[in-house]
């Protein structure tokens, strides 16, 4: 990590601003109700990749053999379980009021992002929001952070990809993030806020 180069970050909301405790959730439904949680997340990747219909949602939903009430029912519970990262939403308002920092957020979540940044009050924070289904490709796809780097470029001109960190908790999407020339942390816990605070001494 170029630690003296960092000029922006791209931060993933669901999942890493904003927390939840998913995993109980999968695990209770495929208990519950036999849904392998896989099957749970294509239909969210599936409503993350664009803007599809209710009626295409639906089929969707058929083909995968997921009936409509336990995807409602679902959904009603794995967002109840989000609460908002107090401590890095902190760290992150500071570096961006007192370091000039650029704070772009990356979702696949474009269906409900709206009533999340409502949600958890967290409007004033980013300097532009990279939503895939207005880019129309999802992480950890190229061309996702071709548009990401893209518009951060018209935000900072001339700012190179080393300069810029991304902050996720997938695997797949910050291995893709680091194949296009980022800097990267694997965010997994709260604990992990410690790796980043040699941000605000950078002069």
């Amino acid at each position: 990590m170029n630690n003296h180069l960092i000029k922006a970050l791209f931060v993933d909301l669901g999942g890493v601003l904003v927390l939840n405790h998913s995993d109980q959730v999968y695990q209770e439904y495929n208990k519950k109700h036999g849904v392998d949680s896989n099957t749970l997340r294509s239909v969210f990747k599936f409503i993350h990749s664009g803007q599809p219909s209710k009626e295409e949602v639906e089929r969707y939903l058929e083909k995968v053999g997921l009936s409509k009430t336990v995807w409602e029912s679902f959904k009603k519970d794995f967002f109840a379980s989000e609460v908002r990262n107090n401590s890095l939403y902190q760290l992150l308002l500071d570096l961006k009021q007192q370091k000039s920092m650029l704070i772009f957020f990356t979702t696949n979540n474009g269906a409900k992002l709206e009533k999340v940044l409502k949600k958890y009050d967290l409007l004033n924070l980013p300097d532009y929001i990279v939503n895939s289904s207005l880019v129309e490709a999802t992480k950890p796809s190229m061309p996702f952070w071709q548009f990401a780097y893209k518009k951060i470029q018209q935000h900072q001109h001339g700012i190179q990809k080393n300069e810029i960190m991304v902050i996720d908790d997938s695997t797949e999407n910050i291995d893709s993030a680091k194949n296009f020339g980022f800097q990267t942390l694997l965010y997994k816990t709260e604990g992990d806020n410690e790796k980043l605070l040699y941000l605000k001494k950078i002069k």
